[in-house]
């Protein structure tokens, strides 16, 4: 039984694994990770201690000889094995040729994965790797409805964001613009706190 919880401290990870229980639990995933490593060392007296973030991989693959269909189909893959975030950069590479970095950011646990998709999928002859903290902004997600449909809505301090693939979603079956079905979930959202701003 945990006796608390928070960011991970600042280490070197010497190894990372994940396990799955055997029991069912409705609505959450019955797993576990478990991180092993050494703790950084202390700071210098009168110094304050950085925060620590949350340690990630970063991977790279410059691409020179594809389509936008298959950038496309890369970061699609590359949501579908873990990626906690995938861009692509346009560069101009050797010899004039108009190119595009396709980087992927991830827990270590699925770099294999990731790595993975950007020599299979992309068709990349290497891959680039670093560890990166990422120090993301307290959030939540809460739900309202627009017509019967729910929609996601992300919530951290200062910022309100409607999920774009539910408002997309929604849009469909209401035969509404997506801009309209986001307004009117914003509005859902908003008339929400008034009833209950806590």
């Amino acid at each position: 039984m945990g006796s608390g919880f928070g960011p991970i401290p600042a280490m070197t990870i010497e190894t990372t694994g994940y396990g799955a229980g055997g029991r069912d639990i409705d609505g959450l995933p019955n797993c576990t990770q478990v991180i092993i490593g050494t703790t950084a060392t202390a700071n210098a007296p009168g110094t304050e201690a950085m925060p620590s973030g949350q340690p990630l991989m970063l991977l790279e693959a410059n691409l020179d000889d594809v389509t936008g269909e298959q950038v496309a189909d890369t970061l699609a893959a590359l949501f579908e094995a873990g990626a906690a975030d995938a861009w692509v950069t346009p560069v101009l590479m050797k010899k004039g040729r108009p190119g595009h970095i396709v980087s992927a950011l991830g827990d270590i646990a699925v770099t294999t994965q990731l790595r993975s998709v950007l020599l299979d999928t992309a068709g990349s002859f290497g891959v680039r790797t670093s560890f990166v903290d990422r120090f993301a902004s307290r959030r939540q997600e809460e739900r309202v409805e627009v017509n019967g449909q729910p929609i996601r809505v992300k919530v951290s301090p200062g910022r309100t964001k409607i999920e774009h693939d539910d408002a997309a979603r929604a849009a469909r079956v209401l035969g509404l613009p997506v801009r309209e079905v986001t307004s009117r979930a914003e509005a859902a959202w908003r008339a929400h706190l008034e009833q209950d701003p806590n």
